[in-house]
């Protein structure tokens, strides 16, 4: 079965990336989990936030009433609070796998039912791993949200901020079968993170 890890959305408080609450420790504790199980990324240029939160390695499947949990304590702490499963669907090593991550690209979108499978086909063939042959990749991952959306999540984990764009990268977005997919995105959000996982424990794999 594949693998399920938990997606949580907030705002980072305070500003200057400090601790996270202490509210926090004990809400993540309640539901199975600690602050070294959260890997968590800032938005280049906001306060919002992404983290990764990782049941223990035996776990395949996370129950709706720990969600459920998370989100009824969390939002206690901090009423914005967005909590969603994500279902694995590929996972790979970077060209750079094993070292730090400074960035973090997320790719979010719905697609058009007719294009689903192209658009399947194309991440597993093609572009994820085209993508995380790229020097500067650390690891790439996608994954279905299964309680929320857009429904696709891809991630990739970087080395350097300069590893998205380079012409490496930019060779892997720019073939015919990316021109034919990218026209039936629908609700698309992409996003590039500052990743504070060192701060923060992140003691379990970035998932992307």
């Amino acid at each position: 079965m594949p693998r399920q890890i938990v997606l949580v959305r907030f705002d980072l408080v305070p500003a200057n990336d400090g601790d996270l609450p202490q509210e926090w420790s004990a809400a993540l504790a309640a539901e199975g989990f600690s602050a070294q199980d959260f890997a968590i990324h800032r938005e280049l240029d906001g306060l919002r936030a992404c983290g990764y939160l990782y049941p223990a390695p035996d776990v395949r499947s996370i129950d709706d009433l720990v969600v459920d949990g998370l989100r009824r304590r969390l939002s206690q702490c901090q009423p914005q609070v967005i909590v969603a499963r994500l279902r694995a669907l590929m996972e790979i090593d970077g060209a750079s796998a094993g070292r730090p991550v400074s960035h973090h690209y997320v790719v979010e979108t719905d697609v058009a039912a007719h294009a689903d499978a192209d658009l399947n086909a194309w991440y597993d063939r093609e572009h994820m791993p085209g993508l995380a042959a790229v020097p500067g990749t650390v690891r790439a991952a996608r994954f279905r949200n299964l309680d929320g959306g857009p429904t696709y999540h891809a991630c990739y984990s970087l080395e350097t901020r300069e590893t998205f764009g380079s012409q490496p990268w930019l060779q892997v977005r720019a073939t015919d079968w990316s021109s034919r997919v990218r026209p039936h995105f629908k609700n698309t959000r992409r996003t590039m993170f500052r990743s504070l996982s060192h701060r923060f424990g992140g003691g379990r794999p970035d998932p992307g």
